[in-house]
């Protein structure tokens, strides 16, 4: 692997059907909850502003539409799992918060990125109630820089690769379906 921030799409099998499986639709919501924190309300849909958090924090966050979030599951799969797994300089543990998902509550899919030696880089997670995806730890920088790029270009691939599953309307990336509150 020449870059592992260098990933070709094509490389992967970008088919959601196991995502699905892994993930019934019953615990995937068609509304967003609004986040509850100040900020977290403000954090735009699949954009990263650098700034909205101080550098104390060491964390960035940016909200998916409900619409896709079985795309965005399967991005963080595929460039996590997939290909970072097989990188030997990183480790990765991923799981599920809580282990057993149940139909109401709080979902979260969270990823560790550590070095080699184990020192955690940064932990993300994805908040499925709210579509919340947050990078925190001392490279989250990394996440912003590196990571979220090719996430975008794994969700876009995704979505081609699987029109015959997604209706056009998961294929549009809007914030229409979020609850107001």
């Amino acid at each position: 692997m020449a870059n592992k921030f260098e990933l070709n799409p094509e490389d992967f099998d970008l088919s959601i059907e196991t995502t699905m499986s892994d993930y019934p639709k019953c615990f995937i919501p068609d509304k967003l909850k609004t986040p509850t924190g100040p900020k977290a309300k403000t954090l735009e849909f699949e954009c990263i502003d650098a700034h909205m958090y101080e550098n104390p924090a060491n964390m960035v966050a940016f909200r998916v539409p409900a619409n896709i979030i079985y795309l965005w599951i399967k991005a963080l799969h595929i460039l996590y799992y997939e290909h970072y797994g097989s990188d030997s300089n990183l480790n990765i543990h991923c799981y599920d918060d809580p282990k057993k998902w149940q139909v109401d509550g709080h979902k979260a899919i969270c990823i560790e990125t550590m070095n080699k030696s184990k020192s955690l880089l940064y932990k993300t997670t994805f908040f499925i109630t709210t579509g919340t995806l947050q990078a925190q730890g001392a490279k989250h920088d990394v996440f912003a820089r590196k990571d979220f790029p090719c996430l975008l270009t794994l969700v876009n691939a995704i979505s081609e690769h699987n029109t015959n599953l997604l209706g056009s309307s998961e294929n549009e990336s809007t914030n229409e379906n979020v609850d107001s509150e």
